[in-house]
């Protein structure tokens, strides 16, 4: 489902009776023709010319974050995560951020943050009584920041717009245990966190 003007929302309607979003795409200009194959999300847009997504990794809830075994950079897109503890979200696992040149183990969690943690098998985390939110205001410090989107999809070409930011962005590969730089053909996803590198401190809005 799209709008001109608000980008396109992507709906899990595998059971009618609990519909859900499970992702949010802002092509950061006005949304032209768009078509889904082989879950391949193909969208043209008036000002940046033709988008591919591949879709397929969408989480099938918006309420659940997937560990594999070893170290994970994750995010949490939920509005009362603050709330809740770091010890209440893991367990007995240890999230570290990324603040001030160093990782640290945060008293808090925030959406829009990203989080190394370790887990000893692949598992799921579910989040069910938490809502996710759609944006959130990106706080940058000057050098590489750890960040995590609100419950959207991105192209790595939204930061390329933005004064301060440098690219390429990067994620983390678990199985390979590595850093890949994303391409422009390539997205940006909730759940996941990413290193951006600024040269300035900013705010941005991502929605």
């Amino acid at each position: 489902m799209s709008n001109a003007y608000s980008g396109v929302h992507i709906f899990d309607v595998n059971d009618i009776s609990n519909i859900l979003e499970v992702g949010y795409f802002d092509p950061n200009g006005e949304v032209g023709l768009f078509m889904i194959s082989d879950s391949i999300l193909y969208l043209t847009n008036n000002d940046n010319g033709l988008h591919i997504l591949d879709i397929s990794d969408l989480p099938l809830s918006a309420s659940s974050v997937t560990l594999s075994e070893g170290w994970n950079l994750i995010s949490l897109p939920f509005d009362s995560i603050s709330s809740y503890s770091p010890e209440a979200v893991f367990g007995g696992s240890t999230p570290y951020s990324f603040e001030d040149y160093s990782y640290i183990e945060p008293d808090t969690l925030k959406p829009g943050k990203g989080y190394w943690l370790f887990s000893m098998e692949d598992t799921t985390l579910h989040f069910d009584s938490l809502t996710h939110i759609f944006s959130i205001d990106l706080k940058l410090n000057v050098g590489w920041n750890l960040i995590g989107l609100p419950y959207c999809i991105l192209s790595p070409l939204h930061f390329d717009t933005l004064s301060g930011v440098i690219g390429p962005i990067y994620r983390f590969d678990t199985e390979a245990f590595s850093y890949n730089p994303l391409q422009d053909f390539e997205s940006l996803h909730p759940l996941q966190g990413y290193w951006l590198l600024s040269e300035d401190t900013l705010s941005i809005n991502i929605h």
